[in-house]
């Protein structure tokens, strides 16, 4: 019983300082795969959905396959204040 109140009074107390948070999720695939660079491309759209949260699925980042740092220059576009990349995989 007194987790079943603790649980309560948490989840009210979360509830009195609800804020709405998106989050949008969006498969990369590869920057400039029709493009030669489809970075503003891919940030124009981010912009537009308002997201407070952005993860990049197959994001080719990171790794000897391109010449610059692909996460950085989104967020870079984004004017993000911050970015972590987190290989799925080690390749090179």
């Amino acid at each position: 019983m007194k987790r079943v109140l603790l649980l309560a009074g948490v989840l009210l107390l979360l509830a009195s300082c609800r804020r709405e948070l998106t989050l949008v999720s969006y498969n990369v695939g590869a920057f400039g795969k029709y493009t030669e660079n489809s970075i503003p491309q891919v940030a124009d759209i981010l912009r537009g959905l308002g997201a407070d949260l952005v993860g990049l699925n197959e994001l080719d980042s990171c790794n000897r396959r391109h010449d610059f740092y692909q996460l950085a220059s989104l967020a870079d576009a984004l004017g993000a204040a911050d970015y972590h990349f987190a290989s799925a995989f080690p390749y090179a």
